[in-house]
């Protein structure tokens, strides 16, 4: 063992508290830091009925992220329709939604899961992705409203 690592086993065993309190502080601090990160991946997909559960309860604003066309032929009820061009773009049209929970509805989901990672890098704080898109939304044979 080399005289550094004797030191540092040394230092360890005679302020142990000291080491205790850095090792937790460390610890908490990188969770905190990256647990956003990790909720982009996983976390933030709702399903239609948590979807509806977050409108009812939290009064979710919905935004839908495909083109215009897209969102044309049919959306959940009371949609916005802000294509992800234009929210990379402008950040100005959803700052009145920073404090609210938000679903993003995109065609399969995949496109909306760039722009989740957008807003959350920008501190919206509830933003949720409706798994599989508007697909999922049909297939569970919820209302669909056409432009």
């Amino acid at each position: 063992m080399s005289p550094e690592t004797s030191k540092l086993l040394q230092f360890i065993q005679n302020h142990w508290l000291l080491w205790l309190g850095f090792t937790i502080t460390f610890g908490l601090l990188f969770f905190e830091e990256f647990k956003n990160n990790f909720k982009l991946t996983s976390n933030n997909s709702v399903t239609p009925q948590e979807a509806i559960n977050l409108i009812n309860h939290e009064h979710a604003v919905v935004i839908d992220v495909r083109n215009s066309q897209d969102f044309e032929t049919g959306s959940l009820v009371n949609a916005h329709n802000i294509p992800k061009e234009e929210i990379e773009k402008n950040n100005q049209k959803l700052t009145h939604y920073k404090e609210k929970a938000v679903i993003l509805v995109a065609t399969t989901g995949q496109e909306a899961q760039k722009v989740a990672k957008h807003l959350k890098a920008i501190n919206f704080n509830k933003v949720y992705v409706l798994a599989e898109g508007i697909h999922s939304w049909r297939q569970a044979n919820l209302p669909i409203v056409k432009k």
